[in-house]
């Protein structure tokens, strides 16, 4: 399954949750996943913020090889499954690529959790960094649930 987190300028929160998915599904054994992460505004090849790098580093995992990567048709069709961070993003995505209307969804939506967008915690305290990982942990913790119930049981939904 190919997975695409969108964000604006895939620095902070689309890199973090690439990462974060990638180190949980691997410690959870699943395999068959191809994670990537793009920003709709983004400059190729940017550095994830310091600050990203230093929380996910607090949760174990290493974010300092990411390089941002623009949103592009590519990585769009290639993608089975679209998670923007906010509602904005979404609609970005749709406006410009309508043809994936019904891949892409807010990764809180996805999840199925409540609230509509992932905190951005670019130019802020190392604190909204925090809330920001933890929002995006709670949301791929109940999607990571649900595919192991429906890839360990293809009749479960």
């Amino acid at each position: 399954m190919n997975i695409l987190f969108v964000c604006t300028g895939n620095t902070c929160r689309s890199a973090m949750a690439e990462e974060m998915l990638r180190t949980m599904l691997k410690r959870k054994g699943m395999t068959g996943f191809h994670i990537r992460s793009a920003g709709i505004a983004a400059l190729p090849g940017e550095k994830a913020s310091p600050p990203a790098v230093a929380v996910l580093k607090e949760a174990g995992m290493d974010l300092s090889g990411h390089r941002s990567s623009p949103l592009n048709e590519k990585l769009l069709k290639e993608a089975d499954v679209i998670l923007a961070m906010t509602e904005g993003n979404k609609a970005a995505v749709l406006s410009r690529y309508p043809f994936v209307r019904e891949r892409v969804h807010t990764l809180k939506e996805y999840a199925g959790v409540s609230g509509r967008d992932i905190l951005d915690p670019y130019g802020r305290p190392v604190d909204v960094y925090r809330r920001t990982r933890e929002e995006i942990r709670n949301a791929l913790g109940e999607i990571i649930e649900k595919w192991g119930r429906t890839f360990s049981d293809p009749k479960k939904p």
